[in-house]
């Protein structure tokens, strides 16, 4: 059974499913009555040739049986030859805005400080801006880890991850380990039935 102090973490490549399933977790949840927040990461379209246009940053919030969600500019796709000015924040094709990055970490923060803790926070598509570079999400991410592990003296909220590659959700998984948290890592084809039983143990708490 998934506890507390635990963290489930999703792995697959961008396109796989992640965002949609996180998602779906989260609305469920809410609609059950539990307490949820959760960042995700939808694209705002594709290619003909599958690849993203670009991001939003989804802050979504849970409770008393309803969801809320505000979208935020995240991401876009770089045009052929576009040098990104000074200062922007850059990854593979796209330039991203760190102010939707720090709102994230304000949402959670928010979140975390309020009179009752959710029961499960989610994060989506952690990589390499945040493990490699310290960057993107990574104060919410270490915000979110603190919390789980019950460091602020209360009992703290499931996690649910999302990475976007099988390395990056070994690293995560490892330092979910390190703050004392139970971890299960669910790869891509094992997402539908993994989901499954994370809600079910999150619904019976």
């Amino acid at each position: 059974m998934i506890g507390r102090r635990s963290c489930i973490i999703l792995s697959g490549p961008i396109g796989s499913g992640k965002t949609r399933s996180l998602k779906k977790l989260v609305g469920d949840l809410a609609a059950s009555g539990h307490r949820v927040a959760a960042v995700a990461q939808p694209d705002i379209g594709r290619r003909p040739d599958g690849g993203a246009l670009g991001f939003e940053l989804e802050l979504m919030e849970g409770a008393l049986g309803a969801l809320r969600s505000e979208r935020l500019p995240l991401a876009r796709e770089l045009s052929p030859g576009e040098l990104p000015s000074t200062g922007t924040l850059t990854l593979g094709r796209f330039a991203f805005e760190p102010e939707s990055f720090a709102l994230a970490a304000g949402f959670f923060g928010r979140v975390l400080a309020g009179p009752a803790l959710p029961e499960a926070l989610g994060l989506d598509e952690i990589g390499r801006l945040e493990l490699g570079l310290g960057k993107g999400l990574r104060e919410a991410l270490d915000l979110c880890l603190a919390a789980a592990a019950g460091e602020g003296g209360r009992a703290g909220p499931r996690l649910l991850i999302c990475a976007s590659r099988d390395a990056f959700a070994v690293e995560l998984g490892l330092l979910a380990e390190s703050r004392g948290l139970a971890v299960e890592l669910i790869g891509r084809e094992g997402l539908t039935a993994g989901l499954a039983i994370a809600l079910e143990a999150l619904r019976r708490g």
